[in-house]
């Protein structure tokens, strides 16, 4: 076989096995802007999801490709089991920071995608708005954190995001605390994951995923004022 026939042919395989490295491009990610609105869970979908509580010993599969799987399953039962109803939902994916790699994700090297998900809750005397923030971390980069911002000026999210994402990235993947304080003028919390098998936050037990809506349901219904 000629040398140039063997080099066609191992980038042939290389590109078959995933082996060559994948360009990072935004073009490749779901991102809406300015958000849409989302609508409670239907009925027929709650048949389907309460088929899954009782498989107790298998752990939630990203196997569709969904980054959030586990999150959308615990926001689901935000609005089944805790009364939260779903106002708006995005997806944004991050964009290269100077010659940071991790705007995306190690392993597949598509671009790493952030989830927000806005939701309200009424109570007796109170009005809970309440923004969860969720970024993707299936490829095992590292642990982050959900965060909650209470109450949050959707102005003022709006004008910040460009340096959220930018701040993500140059943080290694970490939240940017001080932009996400001057969102709300409340305290801003964080709920950690609850344990996977793995390094893919998707594999999550289905009885951890309703205690992670427990908690979460405790600190959203919970408004802390600032400290000092």
């Amino acid at each position: 076989m000629a040398r140039r026939e063997r080099i066609d042919l191992e980038k042939r395989k290389k590109a078959a096995d995933g082996g060559a490295e994948t360009s990072c491009s935004t073009h490749e990610a779901s991102s809406y802007g300015a958000g849409r609105q989302a609508e409670t869970v239907p009925e027929e979908q709650e048949e389907g999801f309460e088929s899954l509580e009782g498989e107790t010993d298998q752990g939630v599969s990203a196997g569709g490709g969904n980054a959030f799987a586990a999150f959308d399953k615990m926001v689901s039962l935000l609005q089944k089991k805790h009364y939260w109803k779903l106002e708006e939902e995005n997806i944004f994916a991050l964009d290269k920071v100077g010659r940071s790699r991790l705007y995306c994700l190690k392993t597949t090297g598509k671009p790493r995608q952030v989830k927000t998900v806005r939701l309200s809750k009424k109570t007796e005397n109170v009005l809970f708005n309440v923004r969860l923030i969720e970024v993707d971390t299936t490829d095992g980069v590292k642990a982050v954190s959900t965060k909650i911002l209470q109450q949050d000026d959707q102005e003022k999210w709006q004008n910040k995001l460009s340096d959220l994402k930018e701040e993500l990235v140059t943080k290694s993947i970490s939240w940017p605390n001080e932009i996400l304080n001057g969102i709300t003028k409340y305290k801003v919390k964080y709920l950690i994951h609850p344990h996977c098998a793995g390094t893919n936050i998707n594999n999550i037990l289905q009885d951890d995923i309703k205690r992670w809506a427990v908690r979460a349901d405790e600190e959203m219904s919970t408004v802390e004022p600032k400290q000092g």
